[in-house]
């Protein structure tokens, strides 16, 4: 059905549907591969993806100080730090391993660098001593030897990974013990006897292995624990907020009798809160409840009567301090009344009086003002009269030379 907005627009074909097709769609033509450029010419370099995530496993690119602006200061211009792999430093007394020892002195070094660039930035606009100069050079020297100083060239990935991780390199050690063991036990089929170092008797399908305790490392684990302990009861204590009554009093408990003791009267407490117990105690409460109401009450009535009687006692003792002078104050009122005109008068007296004043200004200011025009005009006349003159003296000149 044609829109009838449409029926009387030629070219229109009125006897067919108002259906519109498309032609039928193409087969998808298959995609050409790329092969390549096979010339001699161009370096094609192959791209390990182990080695190149082993190569920049665990490091990290810092932005911090990082300036490549073109704008000219004092201090040198720094790129990206580069620091790879966790830096973990030994505690005191225990034997620091090279790596170690290279980290830390490392770690001092930029400690320090920062620490002398911010002296210089503070006395920036002051005469520089020579010594930090000085200090400031050795000290970029030194971190270039430690730069150039390449460990991993040196002493190898092996030794260092020994040296930095002992029990990973134990475990590493004892996985290859077992599988040797496994492919020796697939492989013989009855079980040979042999002498160990203690002439002891071990069969050969057995596996001997020994475990080794590092008391440093136990040591350190055990400070590690107890100050994530200490981190979490500290954050107990903020949740729990200011020290009340009760928690003062279970840290008294802890600091006399200890942490066993405590625990035992607590849990005694907490027994009080069984079913059996909770409606004797809550009798209790009701009836506590009940004679506190009471006192409160007993209390609040008390206080309004304290109220009144304090208000009483305070007006009392304003009429006794003001009965001496009760006497004489209808004589005061009756001056006061008297000396009311009075003071109406004076006060128009001073009315008229800064009237006065501002006329006398007034006056004053067109006297001034007249003097200063009848000086101008003195002036003027003096000047007019001066020139009259001459003008008469000329003129009597020219009558005499006309006359002779």
């Amino acid at each position: 059905m044609i829109d009838p907005k449409y029926a009387e627009l030629p070219g229109i074909a009125r006897d067919q549907p108002d259906v519109y097709e498309t032609e039928d769609p193409q087969p998808n033509e298959p995609l050409q591969e790329y092969a390549g450029d096979e010339s001699d010419a161009i370096e094609k370099i192959y791209v390990n993806a182990n080695d190149s995530y082993n190569k920049f496993k665990d490091k990290r690119v810092s932005s911090h100080d990082a300036d490549f602006s073109d704008t000219i200061t004092m201090k040198a211009k720094l790129g990206y730090k580069v620091h790879s792999g966790e830096w973990k430093l030994s505690g005191r007394g225990e034997d620091e391993t090279p790596i170690e020892k290279y980290q830390r002195i490392k770690i001092e070094i930029q400690e320090l660098l920062e620490q002398i660039n911010k002296i210089k930035e503070y006395t920036k606009g002051k005469e520089e001593p020579k010594s930090l100069a000085d200090i400031i050079n050795q000290i970029e020297n030194t971190g270039k030897e430690l730069d150039s100083l390449d460990i991993e060239k040196i002493l190898g990935k092996d030794s260092i990974s020994a040296m930095s991780n002992h029990q990973e390199l134990r475990f590493k050690e004892l996985k290859a013990q077992i599988e040797l063991f496994k492919q020796q036990n697939a492989s013989s089929t009855a079980p040979q006897k042999e002498t160990n170092k203690g002439n002891q008797e071990v069969a050969k399908g057995t596996l001997k292995y020994q475990m080794t305790y590092f008391p440093d490392k136990a040591k350190v684990q055990d400070v590690a624990r107890i100050s994530h302990l200490e981190k979490r009861l500290g954050h107990l204590e903020s949740l729990i907020g200011q020290p009340t009554d009760s928690t003062s009093k279970t840290s008294q408990l802890l600091k006399t009798q200890g942490i066993q003791k405590s625990i035992e009267k607590l849990m005694a407490n907490a027994c009080l809160l069984n079913s059996s117990q909770l409606d004797v105690l809550e009798n209790k409460m009701s009836t506590l409840l009940h004679k506190m109401d009471t006192v409160i009450q007993k209390k609040e009535q008390a206080g309004e009567d304290n109220k009144y009687e304090q208000t009483v006692s305070e007006l009392y003792e304003l009429v006794k301090q003001t009965e001496s002078v009760s006497q004489v104050l209808p004589q005061t009122i009756d001056r006061l009344v008297a000396l009311s005109g009075l003071h109406g008068k004076a006060l128009e007296f001073v009315n008229r009086l800064k009237e006065l004043e501002d006329l006398e200004q007034n006056i004053k200011g067109s006297l001034g003002n007249n003097q200063v025009l009848l000086q101008e005009m003195q002036k003027n006349f003096s000047n007019n009269f001066e020139i009259i003159t001459n003008d008469i003296s000329a003129l009597n000149e020219r009558v005499k030379k006309l006359k002779k």
